[in-house]
């Protein structure tokens, strides 16, 4: 097989051994980077096993492998007791959502209400369905996978969503309808002692337009806009509350808070800030 690398580092190919640059090189040659696919590792198989059966028997010469195992009588083998013998078994917590297993949900009516541990029995070839058994090993149920579907899917989901979305809907209302019914039909009233509410009815809301947000200026934008001043402290007043945008804007905001205008004009204020 080419692709075979072995079961341990001891028993690994050559050419996967270190420093082994001409089996390597003799592999890629032989193989030209070729790996098998799942359906040609069976058909590689397949021919081994033709081939080797076609060889004599050890324990009969006259007659091939094949001729002796032609012979033996078939066993009638129950296949889906096979696969309960080779499926996995894990425990599970039945939920509100049924049995998550593999972060999938499973449900069945049988299960409905119940919050009890339980063992679950799956198969990976098959995961639409796990089979559900109490601790005891007692089977319960056979309980099919749930597509998750958004509570929005009815509005904002595809049409395939909103197909889902309606069966499962359709699904627990059968189901709520089946119980009150049982309930009713158990007990009397007087036992029930239960208030049937009436529904209210579902307020629409109105669709509020959203408010238009202010974009921002850039800098450059900023740049482009300033505004002619009368006089240097417009200026120097514009620049503290928008920001100077240049080195030049930033060069006059020093010269200018050094003048005696700035001294004169704010001076004062600078001092009862410096105080308090």
């Amino acid at each position: 097989m080419p692709s075979y690398i072995g079961t341990s580092i001891e028993n690994r190919p050559a050419w996967m051994n270190r420093n082994e640059k001409l089996h390597l090189q003799l592999h890629n040659q032989q193989t030209k980077g070729n790996i098998p696919t799942v359906q040609d590792a069976i058909k590689y198989i397949n021919a081994w096993l033709e081939y080797r059966n076609q060889k004599a028997c050890p324990n009969d010469r006259s007659r091939s492998i094949q001729e002796v195992l032609n012979s033996v009588r078939k066993q009638d083998i129950n296949k889906s007791a096979l696969d309960y013998l080779m499926m996995k078994t894990e425990s599970r917590t039945i939920n509100k959502h049924g049995i998550t297993f593999l972060g999938m949900h499973y449900r069945s009516d049988v299960i409905l209400g119940l919050r009890d541990k339980v063992y679950v029995r799956y198969s990976l070839f098959d995961l639409s369905k796990v089979q559900v058994y109490s601790m005891k090993g007692e089977f319960l149920c056979v309980a099919h996978r749930v597509q998750k579907v958004h509570p929005m899917a009815n509005v904002l989901g595809t049409v395939k969503d909103m197909e889902e979305y309606k069966q499962q809907y359709q699904r627990q209302q059968k189901i709520k309808s089946r119980l009150v019914k049982q309930i009713k039909k158990t007990f009397t009233k007087d036992e029930l002692q239960v208030l049937e509410i009436e529904p209210e009815p579902v307020l629409e809301i109105e669709e509020q337009p959203k408010p238009k947000r202010e974009r921002k200026l850039t800098s450059r934008e900023r740049q482009m806009n300033v505004p002619m001043f009368n006089s240097n402290y417009e200026k120097y007043e514009w620049l503290m509350e928008n920001g100077c945008t240049n080195p030049e804007q930033r060069k006059w905001l020093a010269d200018y808070i050094r003048s005696d205008e700035y001294i004169n004009i704010y001076g004062d204020e600078n001092d009862e800030k410096n105080i308090y």
